[in-house]
């Protein structure tokens, strides 16, 4: 009994299996695909800075690669947000220490507030032990920062009566 036959006889669910089976079944004129010969490596983090402007010199290579994800989950953004090459640009390829993307300098300066907030304005009050704010603190996630929360839903109206 040949597919057309089995699928005649089956309930509608079987023909739309037995169609996808055929649909993706590879033809004698196909040719499987193949792994390429030589994959990319994997990005290797710098272990020292290029044009480290106000990251620490001795960040590392873990310190660096946890900072850029801290930036991308803060902002909701990915490396070209900040760093020139687009997003079809393998991370080898690109010139991170390049200053030509403008929103890097905003980055910079954004470091430095969110550094002297930390260290110096939640420092100075007293009992307040390990403060922090980061880009999420302000940014959730998105490129603007919230500057107050979500208004609450509307309360619903009264209900008169109508006597």
């Amino acid at each position: 009994m040949n597919i057309i036959t089995l699928c005649h006889r089956a309930t509608r669910a079987a023909w739309t299996v037995a169609a996808a089976v055929v649909l993706t079944a590879p033809s004698v004129a196909q040719t499987p695909a193949t792994a390429p010969e030589n994959p990319p490596a994997p990005y290797q983090w710098p272990s020292t800075l290029r044009n480290g402007l106000v990251l620490p010199a001795d960040i590392g290579a873990d310190g660096l690669r946890g900072t850029m994800i801290a930036f991308t989950n803060g902002l909701g953004v990915t490396c070209s947000y900040c760093h020139v090459g687009g997003e079809d640009v393998p991370l080898a390829a690109r010139d991170f220490a390049s200053d030509a993307n403008p929103k890097k300098a905003i980055a910079r300066a954004m470091m430095r507030m969110t550094w002297q907030i930390n260290t110096q304005s939640l420092a100075a009050i007293e009992g307040l032990t390990q403060p922090r704010v980061s880009c999420y603190s302000c940014h959730r996630g998105s490129v603007t920062p919230m500057l107050r929360p979500a208004p609450s839903p509307a309360a619903p109206a009264p209900v008169t009566s109508s006597h």
